[in-house]
């Protein structure tokens, strides 16, 4: 029976703490991936701004 139980807290516990940090690894991964996500869409956004007004300017000299 001591045995049994020197094997399961040998063995159980890097089983169990590497489980929890595979866990923690990937809910740190999914929210770093929605974070650059966000990041990606707002440079999107600032780059057609960006390209919007380059036109402006490129129309406005056109017509001079």
């Amino acid at each position: 029976m001591n045995e049994v139980l020197q094997a399961i807290s040998t063995v159980g516990f890097p089983i169990f703490t590497a489980c929890a940090l595979g866990f923690i690894m990937y809910k740190i991964l999914g929210r770093q991936i929605e974070i650059q996500e966000e990041l990606n869409q707002q440079m999107m956004q600032k780059l057609e701004e960006v390209a919007d007004a380059i036109k402006d300017l490129s129309k406005s000299k056109e017509d001079k």
